[in-house]
C-alpha cells in the first residue's frame, strides 16, 4: 500500500549500473506523491534524476532495481513488460529529458497521438486533433504537427515529448527537466500549463529539475535527494513543509 493519501510512492530505491567499477545512480530514495500534488526534485546534471525518473517506470533493464514503487495497491516493481503495457502513458507517464527518444522518421503529430490510440483506443482523425490541442497547449502551433523532429530545435522537441506525457491525462506525470532549454515566455506558459492540468485532472506530478526558480513556481514541496547536504523536503517559500 501506499501511504495515506499517496497516489505514487518510491520506498529505498536502490539504482546500480553494473561494470568494472560499479555506479550508484540512486541510493536509498524515497518519496511519495499525492492525487493533484506536484513534488519537484532538485539535482544538478549527472546527479541522477534521470535514473530515478526511468526507474519508476521500469526503463532500466540495464541496470539493478532495489525497492518499492507503487500506485496504490499496484507493485509496480513487480510488473514484467506485459504488465507494464497496461499501465505506461495511461496511468503514469515519463517525458524523457533526452529527445533522442523521438522516432526521427516519424511526423511529431502522429508521435503525440500514438498514446492516445493506442491506450485511449481513439480513431485516427480525433486522436490527430487532440494531438494538433496538446501541441497548442504546450505553446508549438498547428505547424509543428506535421514537422519530423529534426526540423524542430531542441527545446521545442522537448515540449513535444511533454505533450506526450500529458496525452493521456495519466495518474502520475514523471516530468524530467521539462522547462530545459525553453525561452521564458515558454518556460512560464509551461508551468502554468502543468499547474491548470493538476487543477483539473487530479494529476500528480513529480517534475525532475536543475532548474530551482521552476521547482519554486510550480512545487508543492521540493526534495533534494541527491549528493552531500541531501534533504526529503523542503518546501517551498510559498508552501513550506509542515514541521516534522
Amino acid at each position: 500500500m501506499t501511504g495515506p493519501g499517496s497516489v505514487f510512492e518510491v520506498r529505498d530505491l536502490v539504482v546500480t549500473y553494473p561494470g568494472p567499477l560499479p555506479v550508484r545512480a540512486v541510493d536509498g530514495l524515497s518519496l511519495a506523491v499525492a492525487p493533484g500534488e506536484c513534488l519537484g526534485i532538485l539535482g544538478e546534471s549527472g546527479s541522477g534524476k534521470s535514473s530515478l525518473a526511468k526507474a519508476a517506470l521500469g526503463l532500466v533493464p540495464e541496470a539493478g532495481v532495489e525497492g518499492a514503487i507503487r500506485m496504490g495497491d499496484l507493485d509496480l516493481a513487480s510488473l514484467d513488460e506485459d504488465g507494464w503495457r497496461a499501465v505506461r502513458w495511461r496511468r503514469i507517464a515519463l517525458s524523457f529529458q533526452s529527445t533522442a527518444s523521438l522516432n526521427p522518421v516519424l511526423r511529431v503529430g502522429l508521435q503525440v497521438a500514438e498514446p492516445l490510440r493506442v491506450h485511449m483506443g481513439m480513431e485516427r482523425d480525433p486522436a490527430d486533433r487532440r494531438a494538433a490541442e496538446l501541441l497548442a497547449e504546450v505553446g508549438l502551433g498547428d505547424w509543428a504537427w506535421a514537422r519530423y523532429p529534426g526540423e524542430l530545435s531542441g527545446g521545442q522537441r522537448r515540449l513535444v515529448l511533454l505533450a506526450m506525457a500529458l496525452a493521456c491525462r495519466p495518474e502520475v506525470a514523471v516530468l524530467d527537466e521539462p522547462t530545459a532549454g525553453l525561452d521564458p515566455a515558454t518556460r512560464n506558459r509551461v508551468l502554468d500549463l502543468l499547474g491548470r492540468i493538476r487543477a483539473e485532472s487530479g494529476t500528480a506530478m513529480v517534475v525532475m529539475s536543475h532548474d530551482a526558480d521552476a521547482l519554486e513556481a510550480v512545487a508543492d514541496r521540493v526534495a533534494a535527494p541527491f549528493g552531500p547536504g541531501s534533504r526529503c523536503c523542503s518546501g517551498t517559500r510559498s508552501r513550506p513543509c509542515p514541521p516534522e
